[in-house]
């Protein structure tokens, strides 16, 4: 009911009979959606009235061919789960973890911007939740910030367009060493 009040569109008990129950309305609603990494994260939102989607890891959601080799042999493409989601008009929303390290954020990225660019392919207007700090993933940013700080990051999340450009204005290291002194001299 959380999801139904937070969108303002009703779920009527002809929807919750539906073999699909939930989910049917979901997808026959467009109800924008959240797609986050891990089960424990999705019912977090669920909780907190998004209709959220779990995938087992940044790349779970598509799929790209290879052959024995470990050469790509066609386009990727969504798994059937969420393309099933994927319809015109549909706002869905990108949450993956906070990470640190270079190689994983550089790994995630291009997750995000693969599977993005499919899910708009398939017509959907896709959105970036980026997590500030230093909480992991959706549900410990929720529990240390509340729900509260999470609806104000789903209400800024930026278009995939608009995120992949910032990302060309962040450093690439984290600086070593900060200076608060006029000249540098001897250092």
């Amino acid at each position: 009911m959380k999801v139904s009040n937070r969108c303002g569109i009703p779920i009527t008990d002809e929807d919750l009979q539906h073999p699909g129950g939930f989910w049917h309305w979901v997808w026959k609603n467009n109800v924008p959606v959240v797609i986050v990494e891990g089960a424990k994260k999705a019912a977090c939102l669920l909780s907190a009235g998004y209709a959220a989607i779990a995938i087992s890891g940044v790349n779970a959601g598509y799929r790209t061919p290879y052959d024995d080799y470990g050469t790509a042999t066609g386009k990727s493409s969504l798994i059937p789960d969420l393309k099933h989601f994927a319809t015109t008009g549909r706002q869905v929303n990108i949450c993956f973890d906070n990470d640190t390290k270079p190689e994983t954020v550089q790994r995630v990225r291009t997750a995000i911007s693969r599977m993005g660019r499919l899910l708009i392919a398939e017509g959907c207007q896709l959105r970036v939740i980026d997590l500030p700090g230093t909480e992991k993933g959706v549900d410990d940013f929720v529990v240390a910030h509340g729900e509260a700080a999470f609806h104000s990051l789903y209400n800024t999340a930026e278009t995939l367009e608009l995120w992949e450009i910032k990302l060309f204005t962040l450093l690439t290291y984290p600086p070593a060493i900060a200076l608060n002194q006029r000249f540098l001299g001897g250092l």
